[in-house]
């Protein structure tokens, strides 16, 4: 298994240096319902085409930065919002409670909404319509990841970005504890803020964080956070899609274990790469980021 550390310096030609491309808000209808995507196109010839997954707490704002970074390589990038998150459509419906709500935010539906997405755009742009990259970041990584033993046809690669190959008992337990006994967003982040809580993210980025909680459906929380804590490993079954597969973490990624990262990616038979950053290098070196991926999306056959 080969070993990438990725360096935070630009890439010459790339990264912040010039102009950035637009980033586009879009709506995708879905099966499911309206979900919002951010997509930035490049200028130039495109090279590949990727689309990224987010995680538990998330939405297409995690990616905000990274899209822009990938389409000044020639990477045509969308960032997905999964059901239930913000400004996404909530198919449980108003009065439901949190339990009967968590229903409607099993896996396979979560994975199935990927591949709508995929189809969503391909019947805006034909382009999409060819097999295309996929990344899941964190809890993104384990929907990516059904999404692409659902079907691997659909995808020409795959990143598991901070995202690892199990749950493991007690993982989550008191978040689920505190969703199942108030069944609000709202007590969660309350939790999540407390002294005893998580740490809140730094430089200011706490408000955007309580905003992305807030706006997520609890039952979407409630079903993520049990996926976190139980998930089983799948590495053998992703290694025998064929599919080419990228496990990369921020150096400092504390979310998962980082020696059970590294031997999925040997169990898959993955590459593998450290990034600047923690457990968002999404956000904290998205230009690096991009780098890394450009060359993966670029260096892929056939796109």
């Amino acid at each position: 298994m080969a070993e990438t550390r990725a360096e935070g310096a630009e890439d010459e030609g790339t990264g912040t240096g010039g102009a950035q491309p637009a980033l586009e808000d879009v709506v995708l209808d879905l099966p499911v319902g309206p979900v919002p995507v951010l997509r930035s196109r490049p200028a130039g010839d495109v090279v590949g085409r990727l689309l990224l997954v987010p995680g538990y707490t998330g939405g297409r704002v995690d990616h905000r930065l990274l899209v822009p970074e990938l389409a000044a390589r020639g990477v045509d990038a969308v960032a997905l919002t999964q059901r239930g998150q913000p400004g996404a459509v909530r198919p449980e419906g108003e009065g439901a409670d949190v339990e009967e709500a968590a229903r409607s935010y099993a896996l396979p539906l979560l994975a199935r909404d990927v591949h709508d997405a995929a189809a969503a755009l391909a019947a805006l742009d034909d382009g999409w319509a060819a097999p295309v990259h996929l990344l899941g970041h964190s809890f993104g990584g384990v929907v990516a990841g059904e999404a692409a033993l659902l079907d691997p046809s659909r995808w020409r690669g795959l990143v598991l970005l901070c995202s690892g190959p199990h749950g493991w008992p007690g993982r989550m337990a008191d978040q689920v504890a505190v969703l199942e006994r108030e069944g609000t967003a709202a007590a969660l982040w309350a939790h999540l803020a407390a002294p005893e809580g998580l740490e809140p993210p730094p430089d200011g980025a706490a408000a955007a964080w309580r905003e992305r909680v807030l706006g997520t459906s609890p039952g979407q929380l409630l079903a993520a956070a049990r996926v976190l804590g139980s998930h089983e490993d799948r590495s053998d079954a992703l290694r025998g899609t064929g599919l080419p597969v990228l496990v990369a973490h921020g150096e400092t990624d504390a979310a998962w274990p980082q020696e059970d990262q590294r031997a999925m990616a040997e169990r898959v038979g993955a590459a593998y790469a450290v990034l600047p950053g923690g457990h968002s290098p999404n956000e904290d070196a998205p230009a690096a980021t991009a780098a890394l991926l450009a060359e993966r999306v670029r260096g892929a056959a056939g796109d």
